[in-house]
């Protein structure tokens, strides 16, 4: 390959120096496994937990655990309804909502959207005699 060896010195100073940087089988090898590995899906779409969110139909199945097969332990029958993601397992978020109830529900029937619920008793607020508002509960 070479011919001269003032050459060849050369080039293996210029190796030594890190000019031509030239890798082995084995380094190479173990880059490309450490760069293959596979990440989580969705891995960088995920947000903190915990995080509020509301609920986005009018018939949501609160399920006692993450899929299909797990009985329907509660039906929430209003929609917005504010409720607090804890966990998610793939496609299922677990949710507590204002009650304190906790279960599963697809990520299909949550809205990103946050509400808000006002619990207490009714209150009148007068700001002048024109407008005047109310607030109930629920």
């Amino acid at each position: 390959m070479f011919t001269d060896i003032k050459l060849f010195k050369i080039f293996i100073s210029a190796i030594i120096i890190g000019i031509f940087p030239i890798e082995s089988s084995f380094s190479a090898n173990t880059e490309s496994k450490t760069i293959k590995q596979k990440k989580p899906k969705n891995d960088s779409r995920r947000k903190p937990l915990p995080r509020f969110v509301s609920l986005r139909s009018n018939k949501v199945n609160l399920r006692t655990g993450p899929g299909v097969r797990y009985p329907v332990d509660w039906v929430y029958q209003s929609k917005y309804l504010p409720v607090e993601i804890t966990h998610e397992f793939e496609n299922w978020r677990k949710i507590r909502d204002v009650e304190g109830t906790q279960g599963w529900i697809h990520q299909s029937m949550l809205s990103s959207r946050r509400m808000f619920m006002i619990i207490g008793k009714p209150q009148i607020i007068v700001f002048n005699t024109r407008s005047v508002y109310s607030r109930e509960p629920g």
